[in-house]
């Protein structure tokens, strides 16, 4: 449920409550700030709306909560923060945001937060052990694959002994989502196409790790959903961060060209049926090329032929679905399936369509005949 940030929050608080609201999107996955638990930092009785609150920040699959102290009195201060993690001391000359803190400026408090978010990715880096395998992995993994230090996160679950226990590692895969078609991802949510791989590893020193890959919804709904990749679900001692990565971030782009080119074969089907059979075409899918009726005569017999083109074409063969539209069966129009039509995928548009054109006046009386015979008027 919305609240009411204007019936709660100090008028001097409420532009950067606003503000991390509408814009806040950070890290990785570029995920939301979530806002809770608002207070009030005067003694109870006074009549003043709450300046302090905490945030919750999507980071490496976990989420990081840090406490925001406003004055309300003194509006134009910068606000004070308290860490969940007491070990993350930040630089605070690094904090030009803060330093130079404007009362003014809506954007401020995200500016700080965003600086903040960079020195504690540092913070989980140090925690990681720069001696160790995962980090000597993660710095070949920048060079490798091109990235930059913003696309890869580490969190470290400390433990009561002092030493790392279980580790997230978040990875934004640099993946060329912009060739998919446009029509496959009509229905997606507002926010850049992306793919994140997120890996944990037991401790820093693991080399097993558990990976799970999340799609934005427009590229889930363009390849089909993240498990059509298969991606192997655990890695043993073998896989490396360095071999696992770059082996999914392949697969994907293979997944992305797939499509494409399915998408661009469709196109190429719909196509030749439109220039060797148009006069016959009654509808088509000019979205998405995955269904095409035409209306045919033989012999004074009159009878639809329905095309659905899977997902999977040309690996995969349409569906074509004689329709009498004289008979019915049970109430429903008779109809037949035939699947022993000729067909390969490795053929042009126009040979296919060539190739069903033949099948199809072959096949023509036998369908009359059953339709007649099993049908009634």
């Amino acid at each position: 449920m919305e609240i009411d940030i204007f019936q709660i929050y100090a008028p001097s608080v409420v532009p950067f409550v606003e503000t991390l609201l509408r814009d806040g999107r950070v890290g990785v996955c570029a995920g939301v700030i979530r806002i809770v638990d608002h207070k009030k930092g005067c003694p109870e009785g006074e009549d003043r709306k709450c300046d302090r609150f905490k945030i919750v920040l999507p980071y490496a699959g976990q989420s990081v909560i840090w406490e925001i102290l406003f004055n309300a009195v003194t509006p134009e201060a910068p606000p004070d923060f308290i860490f969940d993690d007491f070990d993350f001391f930040p630089d605070t000359d690094k904090l030009e945001s803060l330093g130079s803190w404007n009362a003014l400026d809506a954007a401020a408090l995200l500016h700080v937060v965003q600086e903040l978010l960079a020195q504690y990715q540092e913070h989980q880096l140090s925690r990681v052990g720069r001696e160790s395998r995962l980090y000597t992995e993660y710095e070949s993994l920048l060079d490798l694959l091109t990235l930059t230090p913003d696309m890869i996160e580490m969190h470290v679950v400390p433990r009561a002994s002092g030493k790392g226990g279980e580790v997230n590692v978040l990875v934004k895969l640099p993946i060329d989502f912009s060739r998919l078609p446009p029509t496959l991802t009509l229905d997606k949510s507002p926010g850049e196409d992306s793919a994140v791989l997120l890996l944990t590893y037991p401790s820093p020193s693991a080399t097993r790790m558990t990976p799970q890959l999340y799609l934005s919804p427009g590229v889930e709904q363009a390849l089909g959903g993240a498990q059509s990749l298969r991606i192997p679900t655990t890695v043993s001692s073998g896989g490396h961060l360095t071999q696992y990565v770059p082996l999914v971030s392949k697969l994907l782009t293979n997944k992305v060209e797939q499509v494409v080119q399915g998408f661009e074969k469709k196109k190429e089907y719909m196509a030749a049926f439109l220039s060797q059979l148009g006069n016959s075409v009654l509808e088509y899918d000019t979205i998405n090329f995955s269904q095409l009726t035409l209306l045919f005569e033989w012999n004074d017999f009159s009878f639809l032929l329905h095309v659905r083109v899977p997902e999977a074409f040309p690996n995969s063969k349409p569906k074509l679905v004689l329709q009498s539209i004289y008979h019915a069966v049970d109430g429903k129009p008779y109809h037949s399936s035939p699947d022993n039509y000729p067909y390969s995928p490795r053929w042009s548009g126009a040979e296919m369509v060539e190739r069903t054109r033949s099948f199809i006046l072959s096949y023509i009386m036998d369908f009359q005949k059953k339709s007649v015979r099993t049908g009634k008027l």
